[in-house]
Parts: C-alpha cells; structure tokens; sequence
C-alpha cells in the first residue's frame, strides 16, 4: 500500500513599518544677530547632541544669554555654533 505524503501549509504574517524622521543637523551659515560674527547655527536637537547636554540646560544657557540664539522665520530655534565653542 502506497504511504500517503502529508502536506502542511505553513502561514507567516509580516509587518513592516517605517519611522522617518526628519532630521536637521545643520542650518545654513550667517551672521549672528547677537555676536554680530559669521557662524554656522544648530538646531536645539543637533545642539544638544554636540554638547552631551540636555534641552533644559542648553535653554538655560540661553536665557542666561552665556549661548546666543534666534528664531528663524520659520519658528525654528536656531543657535549660534561660536557661542557654543564648537
């Protein structure tokens, strides 16, 4: 008598997803409206990353006005690479 082969369906589910984030490291050169000299600026992230600090602190060294920072038009914060001493 013949041996019947057994057959088995194997079923997988896969999910995929993607995260994409949009990262700014760096914004364009200009001249600092506080120290009045050409510089690159960073972004409060890339800033924060740079130094190993944390956003509070490097908010703080803003307002006690030891970083110089704007906002761009665009509502970004933008701080000045040479008060940084990067």
């Amino acid at each position: 008598m013949p041996q019947k082969s057994k057959k088995y369906k194997i079923t997988t589910r896969t999910r995929e997803m993607f995260v994409l984030r949009r990262r700014r490291q760096r914004a364009d050169s200009g001249i600092c409206p506080v120290c009045r000299r050409s510089s690159d600026f960073q972004t409060l992230n890339s800033a924060t990353i740079a130094l190993k600090r944390g956003k509070l602190e490097i908010l703080r060294l803003i307002a006690e006005q030891v970083v110089h920072a704007f906002e761009a038009d665009d509502g970004e914060l933008l701080i000045c690479d040479g008060s940084l001493g990067i």
